[in-house]
Order: C-alpha cells, then structure tokens, then sequence
C-alpha cells in the first residue's frame, strides 16, 4: 500500500522511519533492532494512522510529512505537524516549570507513539502564548533555509515502483 504524505518527496518508505529511529540513537544501535522497534508504528500506515501519536486521520485528511526526515515521507496528522514545526521554538523557551506544558511539543521518534493529548494540549498553549492576536507583525518573510520535502528535493517515486515491481529494496518484505 502507497501512502503518500502531503509534503513528501515520496510516498512513505519504511527505511526512512527506520533510518530516523537510528539517527536518534547511539552508533551501536543495530538497523535490524530499529526495524524491530518501529514495525508496530509501520503497522499504523495501514491503519490510517498518524506514526507521531497513533490518531486515525480524519476522512479526507491528507497526512502531512513529519519533520524527523528531510523527505517528510513520513505520514503524521495535522496536530503532530503543527507541534513539529513549533518544537525548535519551544525548545529556545522551555526555560521553567511553568513550560513544562510546551515538552508536549518535543517528541524524538523513538518516543512513538506520543499521547495525542498531550500533543493537543501543547500545541493549544504554545498558540496562546506565542501565537495571540497582536503578536503577528506584518514584515518581510525570512528565508529559514529548505523545507525538505518535495518542495525542495521535487517527487520521486521511482523506487517505489521499482519496489511494487519487485525489483528494489524492500521487495522482499522486509522494511529496511
């Protein structure tokens, strides 16, 4: 089954959940165990569910594409897109106790599956106290650098038919 997230490069490829979990980890960490850790979040595509935080996707929600990659292949919903892409501030602001509701926002992938309500509840305080009315100021917008993705790498889905024709990786079953 193809899965494609809305900003991907490519529709979702195991290996680059696989990939990402080993990026998290320390260099002795084995590829078979990262497989072995995520193949209950791989579950989750076939489901019609968010990898980030396990929440069905609303019924014509097309999944955004997780941060955690610069492919964003990885199908996440609306929620979790929106708390990733406040993680970086939240991570310059979280200063007390009392951002302790903003840690919602940071969630490494070998954290996943997160609790959507926690997640929520992040993202709602993060807009209350950096995102109110009159806190937006009409100015230049700033290039921050690629956004990843097929907005900066275009579409490729080559190897995915090369997969569903058997002849690339994966097409054995196995997802990395």
């Amino acid at each position: 089954m193809s899965v494609q997230s809305f900003s991907g490069a490519h529709p979702f490829r195991p290996q680059c959940l696989v990939d990402a979990y080993l990026d998290s980890q320390d260099d002795r960490y084995a590829r078979s165990d990262a497989a072995a850790d995520v193949a209950d979040l791989i579950g989750h595509v076939g489901e019609g569910r968010c990898l980030r935080c396990g929440v069905g996707f609303a019924d014509g929600e097309i999944p955004s594409g997780s941060r955690v990659t610069e492919c964003r292949c990885i199908p996440i919903c609306r929620v979790c897109s929106e708390s990733e892409a406040y993680a970086a501030e939240a991570r310059a602001r979280v200063k007390s106790p009392d951002d302790a509701v903003l840690l919602g926002l940071l969630a490494p992938v070998v954290e996943w599956p997160v609790s959507p309500e926690r997640v929520a509840e992040a993202v709602m305080a993060f807009r209350a106290r950096y995102l109110g009315v009159g806190m937006v100021e009409v100015g230049e917008m700033q290039d921050t650098g690629g956004s990843g993705g097929w907005v900066e790498f275009g579409f490729d889905e080559s190897a995915d038919c090369e997969e569903r024709e058997g002849r690339g990786r994966g097409s054995r079953g196995d997802p990395a």
